[in-house]
């Protein structure tokens, strides 16, 4: 079921085919995709999660870097520009909203970050 789901919502994004796309159940909750930055340069991330996890090009995630206390720290935005079956490549947006080459150390993805659904902020 969860594969006819990712299956036609890549398809009706894609523009092929089907204009029905599933809505979202509450099953399909813990599938939100998520995962971890493989590499980083610039504003140029690639994700250890594609297609297969029901992303397309344009999905916007947020970036953050835990420690080993438990305590997250937003680094910023991505969003999807090219999606491939296991893995995508995004573009990183800092949450300062400075120029990614001003930036410390600190502010910027690097590997093993953490990738997520955006969070609510009401």
């Amino acid at each position: 079921m969860r594969s006819t789901l990712v299956v036609c919502r890549v398809l009706a994004l894609a523009g092929i085919g089907m204009s029905f796309v599933p809505a979202a159940t509450a099953a399909d909750e813990k599938h939100v995709a998520r995962g971890k930055v493989i590499y980083a340069t610039g504003d140029a991330v690639e994700v250890n999660f594609g297609i297969e996890a029901g992303i397309a090009p344009g999905t916007v995630f947020e970036v953050v870097r835990t420690d080993g206390a438990g305590s997250v720290t937003l680094l910023g935005t991505v969003e999807i520009t090219r999606a491939y079956p296991k893995s995508a490549v995004a573009k990183f947006t800092p949450k300062r909203g400075v120029p990614v080459a001003k930036l410390d150390r600190q502010e910027v993805p690097r590997q093993d970050d953490v990738i997520r659904p955006v969070s609510r902020r009401d």
